[in-house]
């Protein structure tokens, strides 16, 4: 689970888009997936030492792979939690958006008008 204002934010966009549990639950861990690799694109590029095999490594594509760990191991000895912090909420408000725009296109005004707000607030 996602915890905190991040969580809080999804929780209401999945009020609104009225999703199961499943689904809620497999979008999350979409969240996680994307917001890492949005994360990684963005602090790679300030790191001082990036092995050769980390270029290559989509952080999307295998969650099980053990470089990830390494990965997050490297990252988080580079950049505080604040830094990692600062740097990842412009990259979920941009995923959120991202995620809610094709998801908008069917639902009813008073829907689409309630997911603009949550972004905005975001």
């Amino acid at each position: 689970m996602v915890h905190g204002e991040y969580g809080k934010t999804l929780e209401e966009v999945f009020g609104v888009l009225q999703l199961s549990e499943a689904e809620k639950k497999g979008n999350i861990d979409f969240f996680k997936r994307r917001l890492a690799n949005e994360l990684w694109l963005d602090v790679k590029k300030d790191m001082k030492n990036v092995p050769a095999w980390a270029e290559e490594l989509q952080v999307m594509a295998d969650t099980s792979d053990p470089r990830l760990m390494e990965l997050k191991k490297r990252v988080e000895a580079e950049f505080s939690r604040s830094e990692l912090a600062k740097r990842s909420r412009p990259l979920f408000k941009k995923t959120l958006q991202e995620y809610i725009t094709p998801l908008s296109s069917g639902l009813e005004p008073n829907a689409i008008a309630r997911l603009e707000e949550i972004i905005k607030r975001f």
